[in-house]
């Protein structure tokens, strides 16, 4: 414990899918026969004890401690906004005060799925991907219960962190064994990168959102789905989910060092007319340039005769409209991509 960094913000979530009723969800099990022994509802319950703990932390880290260093996070399933999470918020106001109080966020998952019926092939799957994500973007009817819906509903009742995922990620699979060749390799894809880079970056962090966590850092290939951003931790690059992260993270090698491997500058971006491209990907041998529209469709694809150097582009004769599209530039060692505005 003396080695754990004092500044570092925690987040405190009252167990996992409380909501949940699936078989093996003990602790959904647990909340409704606790809610029962006191006469209340389950949504009801999981806000009490969220509430509880939030007090358990504050009498341990102080008072001001909650929604600055201790962060609690109430959470649901995306389609139970209406149906859950608002009447447990309404439920704090009644019994303990204003949420704001107490609660710095709420929460729900941000996965998105690609089919997995026989014979569907890499390109219909992620196309399926992307179709999920959209899905979930702004639902005004019906469950009332898109992301933009989830982050009206965290300013209405004045929470300072907002909306929040506590995970997601490529999730398609659910066991079945059809189709798992195909299903493996779009999560190898490179457009799964792209999926993954609309989900979180256009699909949530622009519309509003605050935190974003993924399931997991690593895990293997399985008839369940790849939920790891990497299925090796010792060769993470490999991986076009791990190199999306690092991206949107702004973590990957600085462009301002152009000996350094792997770097892609843009300029000027915004752009109307000529691009310019500086690129190192190391390694030598030809390289692949994509244009990419956020739909992950290839709107321009081009092979460039060595892995560095410098490039002129006239990015509207390559692009159908003004828009934010996404520019690639990849060999058999490295991949990286960057934004760029045309106008």
């Amino acid at each position: 414990l003396q080695n754990l960094d004092a500044g570092i913000n925690i987040y405190v979530e009252n167990s996992n899918e409380v909501w949940n009723t699936a078989p093996g969800f003990e602790q959904s099990i647990y909340n409704r026969a606790e809610a029962a022994m006191m006469g209340i509802g389950e949504h009801e319950n999981h806000a009490r004890r969220t509430v509880r703990l939030a007090q358990l932390f504050e009498s341990v880290f102080g008072n001001g401690s909650l929604n600055r260093r201790v962060r609690i996070v109430l959470c649901s399933h995306q389609p139970m906004l209406k149906w859950w999470v608002e009447p447990m918020l309404q439920y704090i106001q009644n019994n303990f005060g204003p949420p704001s109080r107490y609660i710095y966020s709420i929460s729900s998952q941000t996965y998105f799925s690609g089919g997995a019926e026989a014979g569907e092939d890499t390109t219909k799957i992620l196309n399926d991907c992307f179709s999920s994500i959209e899905q979930q973007l702004d639902e005004p009817t019906g469950n009332e219960a898109g992301r933009v819906q989830w982050i009206q509903k965290a300013k209405d009742w004045n929470l300072s962190g907002g909306y929040s995922s506590y995970e997601g990620g490529p999730a398609h699979g659910g066991g079945s064994t059809t189709n798992i060749a195909n299903r493996i390799r779009a999560e190898r894809s490179r457009r799964m990168c792209e999926a993954m880079r609309y989900n979180l970056d256009d699909g949530f962090i622009q519309l509003g959102g605050d935190l974003a966590m993924h399931f997991t850092l690593t895990s293997a290939y399985t008839r369940y789905g790849c939920w790891g951003l990497t299925d090796d931790v010792n060769h993470p690059n490999r991986n076009y989910k791990y190199q999306c992260l690092k991206e949107l993270l702004d973590v990957t090698t600085s462009v301002e060092n152009k000996n350094e491997i792997n770097y892609l500058q843009l300029s000027p971006n915004p752009v109307s007319g000529q691009l310019y491209l500086d690129f190192n990907l190391g390694g030598k041998g030809r390289s692949l340039l994509e244009i990419h529209d956020l739909m992950g469709r290839t709107v321009h694809s081009r092979s460039l005769p060595t892995s560095s150097g410098e490039l002129n582009l006239d990015i509207r004769t390559k692009t159908s409209h003004a828009g934010i599209y996404l520019i690639t530039i990849s060999n058999d060692e490295n991949s990286i991509t960057r934004k760029v505005q045309v106008q």
